[in-house]
């Protein structure tokens, strides 16, 4: 899936050098503006958005948005300094907060743009200890998420927190099917804690005014 976008967006940048030239801006007012949805993946995940944009100027844009990523289906083992597995963690809920800065380029119905950007991630890891790991020795954390040391680990589901600050780049290609709407395709790569880091893809619709 990654593959794929990645090489759509490649041949829509070298289709749109090819048929404008030198690139020009693309043909729209300035203080337009851009409201709309957007389905989310990643590698592991998927999840539902909302999207806001505003145009400073013809090619400067500023974008808001903020995406829902349900729990993921995937585990994976946790290990001791012994190298003995004494739990298994699966990945929860995600939330992200992007602001971020689009340099459009393109003619008056189709576009591409450059993101960069921050953002605010915060998820959730779950840790489903089962009886296979009942009195193993490991990292014990209270209800609220947080570590308290190491101790006998209990048959129970913990929940850690997890949130951070994220570096936003990519690139997106759009189309303005109507002069209200329009649909947009980006591939981005928010850099935040190594655990909520990730490539994601984000397709939906705007409603322009």
């Amino acid at each position: 899936m990654m593959k794929l976008v990645k090489k759509l967006l490649v041949v829509a940048i070298l289709l749109a050098g090819t048929n404008f030239g030198v690139v020009k801006a693309q043909e729209q007012e300035k203080n337009k503006k851009a409201i709309g949805v957007q389905t989310a993946f990643t590698s592991k995940r998927a999840g539902i958005g909302i999207k806001y944009g505003y145009n400073f100027t013809d090619m400067l844009r500023f974008a808001f948005e903020s995406n829902y990523y349900l729990s993921s289906k995937e585990s994976y083992d946790v290990y001791d300094e012994s190298y003995k597995k004494i739990d298994k963690v699966m990945d929860g809920r995600l939330w992200d907060f992007n602001s971020n800065l689009n340099f459009v380029f393109g003619d008056k119905n189709f576009h591409f743009y450059l993101i960069g950007g921050i953002g605010f991630a915060y998820g959730h890891k779950f840790s489903r200890l089962t009886n296979e790991f009942t009195n193993e020795i490991g990292s014990i954390y209270d209800d609220k998420g947080n570590y308290v040391g190491y101790g006998i680990l209990e048959d129970d589901v913990v929940l850690h927190k997890r949130f951070g600050i994220a570096l936003n780049s990519g690139c997106g290609i759009e189309w303005q099917i109507t002069p209200a709407i329009r649909w947009h395709l980006e591939n981005t790569f928010e850099l935040a804690l190594p655990s909520l880091s990730a490539w994601r893809v984000k397709t939906g619709l705007s409603y322009c005014f």
